[in-house]
């Protein structure tokens, strides 16, 4: 006999501030293309902010995809704190509704 529990898989979360201090107040998640459908786009989201703390500040908004930092595509967690590794400056490729821009921040 097999046991079998299906679930969703959860997303881990961690706070912006632990990746960068431009990012304090922003909860941040990885998303896959197929749990961010229809716009279908990998990246790290903007899972909550903080209104007025510095990730606000800086841009950014509840619901953004970060889909390259530093010019380096990031598709987790890992690979978002490694791009922007010691960094003072930041250069972020967002994904916002049905649009793309880089978002500055120094």
């Amino acid at each position: 006999t097999v046991t079998a529990i299906i679930a969703e898989k959860k997303s881990i979360k961690i706070s912006g501030r632990k990746v960068h201090p431009a990012l304090t107040g922003a909860e941040l998640a990885a998303v896959t293309k197929e749990a961010n459908r229809p716009i279908d786009v990998e990246g790290i989201r903007v899972e909550a902010i903080n209104v007025g703390s510095p990730a606000w500040q800086n841009g950014l908004k509840k619901g953004d995809i970060i889909t390259m930092a530093n010019r380096r595509p990031v598709k987790t967690l890992q690979e978002l704190a490694d791009a922007i590794n010691g960094s003072k400056s930041l250069l972020l490729n967002i994904q916002r509704n049905n649009g793309a821009f880089f978002l500055v921040i120094r």
